[in-house]
């Protein structure tokens, strides 16, 4: 039923009243279908209960709900797509890579923001000395000792 729940409100403190907070209940690709469907009121009760196994006590203390809905929305990583995701993530490091909300497998700005700093973090250590080499000291320079 229930796939995510993202706590809007500690995301940015304007998110949501003083001394009120801001959740999102995002459903699971199964329950989809039927949900959009569904009027919405069953729908944010259905949410709620779910997610009241993670958040006790929501379900008594849940305000309004806002159902949105998203007929052709959110795209669904393939089977596919999860295999090839471990390889993917641990391939290589490389002189250009990959950044986009779709790398985290979940569209969205905090994927994308994350991505960017993983592509960035990949890059950066290719300009890293390997942690092995040590410091070296710079060639001497040519005095009138050392000069032949």
């Amino acid at each position: 039923m229930l796939s995510a729940i993202i706590v809007d409100h500690a995301k940015h403190p304007d998110r949501a009243p003083a001394g009120k907070g801001l959740l999102t209940l995002m459903a699971d690709a199964r329950s989809i279908p039927e949900l959009l469907t569904a009027p919405e009121r069953q729908t944010a009760e259905r949410l709620v209960r779910a997610a009241t196994r993670y958040v006790p006590g929501l379900e008594k203390s849940a305000g309004r709900h806002f159902v949105h809905a998203f007929t052709h929305g959110l795209p669904e990583a393939t089977p596919d797509a999860l295999r090839r995701r471990g390889p993917f993530m641990g391939r290589a490091v490389r002189p250009v890579e990959y950044a986009g909300d779709w790398v985290m497998l979940r569209p969205a700005s905090e994927g994308a923001v994350r991505s960017g700093a993983l592509a960035a973090s990949r890059v950066l250590s290719r300009l890293r000395p390997p942690r092995s080499a040590g410091r070296t000291r710079p060639a001497s320079r040519p005095t009138e000792e050392n000069v032949s």
